[in-house]
């Protein structure tokens, strides 16, 4: 089932719930993230992000509380990860003050002094893309619209990933790359775009350095002349996926590891993680954050090597479960077949392509032994399964929770059956030329950046994580295994992140 998904600040939640209500008349499924979850906690977090995951679009509330909200900025870089269609409408204050850089060159509604207009144009936005049709004998006014049943699955696109990034000072001019766009100021210089950052220059007696923070002295990279990388002749290339973050951004972490390690840093650009982890094979980045199934995809090319594992909600793991109704034959993986299975959406990562992982480790093919349902997202899953609609179904561990408060039996009601291995958070790895002094500088360092409580805000936008740690490649063991038994690699997933 395709759903919108409704970002907004919470001074506009009134607003939000009147846009929901008329979009909901019209035949357009909307998702919120009033669940009754208690904000901020792992469940309430992972329902968002699946949410997001499983949408056909995002409509973002532009205001100066919603531009100031670390959550709606999460929420736009995580659908610009998943190249989901975003609708910005306009509902208070100005192009300076409600307008995030990362928006402020895609089209946008203007509800500020007419929303019956600005919700009809809307909702017409949403059919087309959502390849919706007009109930007929509609109404042309918003309060006539009769409320229909909800709609089939829209066809999701799932174009190359456009990413604004730049100031627009004398004019934003849209430059076409690989499946996604870059805004430069003024003039275009396309080396600057697509080149790595320039190296902040060293602080000299006259001047102060180019960068907020100190950049390491000629004495500091004469003590370290032993180190290959981390030289002002040779720099320490950081991978910075544009996917979640903007070139200030990419700096300022540049910036601060640089400060952090004792090592000449400078950020390098690209447009998602699957863009990072060929760089890495090509030798162009030394050191990069990647998603999971971005490093297990690279290190079995030998292109990476594991430095540190991201730490979020006090875990530097993740898994997917299998739930069925208490009382049911299903044990396990195996015992799916000829079942219906509810998964929240074929894109999800502990919905389905984990699990499909299982599956197949466990004998079956899942794309013939298996009859999926799409529930529409983790609490809808649940749902199911309490209901009978399905045998069993998937979630990530434990979304019972999600839903305990309409069905305050299901931890009894609903069982989990089975359990995916561990899986790592995503990761910082190293290229493998990378030498050895200049490792342990930047493990301290990065640790060092992402404790430090001036960087708490930034580091969270961008990334999420609460710490980095450093664990053994052999945290990958488990799930390796599972891929292994189930004759895939990490390539087969069908992920770029």
């Amino acid at each position: 089932m395709s759903h919108v998904f409704l970002s907004y600040g919470r001074e506009d939640a009134d607003l939000m719930r009147r846009l929901r209500a008329d979009l909901r008349a019209a035949g357009i499924d909307v998702w919120t993230d009033e669940t009754g979850l208690e904000p901020g906690t792992p469940v309430w977090e992972a329902s968002i992000q699946e949410a997001i995951e499983g949408a056909a679009g995002m409509v973002v509330l532009l205001s100066p509380d919603a531009k100031d909200s670390v959550w709606v900025t999460r929420e736009i870089s995580y659908a610009d990860g998943y190249s989901i269609r975003i609708f910005p409408v306009l509902v208070r204050g100005g192009q300076r003050d409600a307008v995030p850089l990362r928006l402020s060159s895609t089209q946008r509604i203007d509800a500020r002094e007419d929303y019956e207009v600005a919700i009809r144009e809307l909702i017409e936005g949403l059919r087309r893309h959502m390849n919706l049709t007009v109930p007929a004998g509609e109404a042309l006014s918003i309060s006539e619209v009769p409320r229909p049943g909800r709609p089939a699955a829209g066809a999701r696109r799932r174009s190359g990933l456009v990413i604004g990034v730049g100031a627009v000072l004398l004019g934003a001019v849209c430059v076409i790359g690989t499946g996604y766009a870059l805004l430069a100021t003024g003039i275009v210089d396309l080396d600057r775009i697509f080149r790595p950052s320039p190296t902040p220059a060293p602080p000299t007696e006259t001047a102060a350095p180019e960068i907020d923070t100190p950049a390491p002295t000629e004495t500091m990279a004469e003590e370290d002349a032993g180190i290959a990388y981390g030289t002002a002749q040779n720099p320490v290339r950081y991978g910075f996926s544009l996917a979640f973050g903007t070139i200030e951004d990419a700096n300022a972490i540049a910036s601060r590891l640089q400060e952090a390690s004792g090592l000449f840093v400078e950020a390098f650009l690209a447009a998602s993680y699957g863009e990072l982890a060929e760089a890495m094979c090509a030798g162009d980045v030394q050191v990069s954050p990647l998603p999971t199934f971005n490093y297990l995809s690279a290190s079995e090319r030998g292109c990476v090597e594991l430095a540190l594992v991201s730490v979020r909600f006090a875990s530097p793991r993740y898994q997917a479960q299998l739930i069925t109704r208490s009382g049911s034959s299903i044990g396990g993986w195996e015992d799916l077949g000829g079942r219906v299975l509810c998964i929240p959406d074929t894109n999800s990562s502990t919905g389905w392509i984990i699990p499909r992982v299982m599956i197949r480790a466990a004998g079956l093919d899942p794309d013939r032994d298996v009859t999926l349902v799409i529930a529409g997202g983790h609490s809808l899953t649940v749902q199911a399964v309490h209901n009978g609609d399905c045998d069993a179904g998937t979630t990530f561990l434990d979304a019972r929770q999600t839903v305990e408060e309409d069905i305050p039996d299901v931890l009894n009601s609903v069982v989990i059956a089975a359990v995916s291995p561990e899986i790592p958070n995503d990761v910082i790895a190293f290229a493998p030329q990378l030498d050895a002094p200049a490792r342990e500088a930047l493990k301290a360092g990065l640790i060092d950046l992402v404790q430090d409580p001036a960087n708490a805000d930034l580091i969270d936008r961008v990334y999420g994580w609460q710490a980095l740690e450093e664990r053994s490649p052999t945290i990958f063991d488990g799930f390796r295994r599972a891929l292994d038994a189930a004759g895939m690699t990490a390539d087969d997933l069908g992920l770029s992140e």
